[in-house]
């Protein structure tokens, strides 16, 4: 039997104009088997480019899908593109494949949601800048990896002009066997979240150097001494179990500061937040995980 490797459930996405909302899409639903050819015909502007650009995350400002789902299961690079990438507006799920997101050029997350499941590389690009929206990544290798990676801009032994990445709101999730995010420039973080969890033996942040002044960041395993001491904000530092979500909420708040289920045990995790406030009580909820102290990074 053939397996379904694309499937469309009730899309409807709308471009919001100056004047107005404009319907491209209602309700589209369909299926394509492996090896099956579609085609899809219609009069100029019944949608048929816009369902194709939905599909490979590349709705285009201001478009956005309001409903509905897409969920794409690959044998290879499902998003490949030789310049630039600009994620916005979809809600797009990627299963299986080689490097699921690849680009060229720069990606720019501005909105929607992306999810990556079961391949053997998340995202590669030159750089990535995130804005808004949400990219979640399980991946069996690395996460992220920007510029080619920080062994091979060590190896090369020159400045590199790529392999930055800038979030200055969304979210970002990295569940994965090997490193979260590994980048040949620098990390600046100014806003939205970012939650990392690598393999056993791999780091949650590889990078030239970490900039981070606002937002979110929570990294499970050992971070390099040097990323540390970049990160001169208040933090908690904490230990999880496998498997088991936990919640972070400061006292007498109904509302978590943050909700994660890790993949594997960490001894060390970081937690960094703009919402945590010095002298305040904190309660972790999670099984065998415990809160240890907020406290000022060394």
């Amino acid at each position: 039997m053939a397996e379904t490797i694309l499937e469309i459930k009730d899309e409807y996405l709308s471009f919001f104009t100056p004047a107005g909302e404009v319907k491209a899409l209602n309700g589209v639903s369909f299926s394509m088997e492996e090896g099956e050819v579609l085609g899809i015909v219609g009069e100029s502007g019944s949608g048929k480019s816009v369902t194709a650009y939905s599909i490979m995350g590349l709705t285009a400002y201001p478009g956005r899908l309001v409903g509905g789902s897409i969920t794409l299961d690959c044998s290879d690079d499902a998003l490949y593109s030789q310049g630039s990438t600009a994620l916005a507006g979809s809600r797009i799920t990627l299963s299986g494949g080689d490097d699921a997101l690849y680009c060229a050029g720069t990606a720019a997350l501005s909105g929607g949601e992306v999810s990556v499941r079961s391949a053997r590389r998340g995202l590669l690009a030159a750089d990535l800048t995130v804005m808004d929206g949400a990219l979640t990544l399980h991946t069996a290798e690395k996460g992220i990896c920007l510029g080619g990676g920080r062994q091979t801009a060590e190896q090369s032994g020159t400045v590199e002009e790529a392999g930055d990445m800038t979030v200055t709101g969304g979210s970002i999730t990295v569940l994965s066997g090997g490193d979260a995010l590994d980048l040949a420039g620098a990390l600046s973080q100014s806003g939205g979240e970012l939650l990392l969890g690598p393999g056993r033996e791999s780091c949650p942040l590889l990078c030239a150097s970490a900039q981070v002044s606002g937002g979110t960041l929570l990294a499970l395993g050992d971070l390099p001494q040097e990323i540390r001491s970049a990160l001169p904000r208040l933090a908690a530092e904490m230990w999880l179990t496998a498997r088991l979500s936990f919640t972070v909420t400061a006292f007498g708040q109904s509302a978590p500061l943050i909700s994660f289920t890790p993949e594997n045990p960490y001894s060390a995790v970081l937690l960094l937040s703009d919402e945590l406030q010095q002298q305040e009580e904190y309660i972790l909820a999670s099984g065998n995980a415990r809160i240890l102290a907020p406290a000022v990074c060394p």
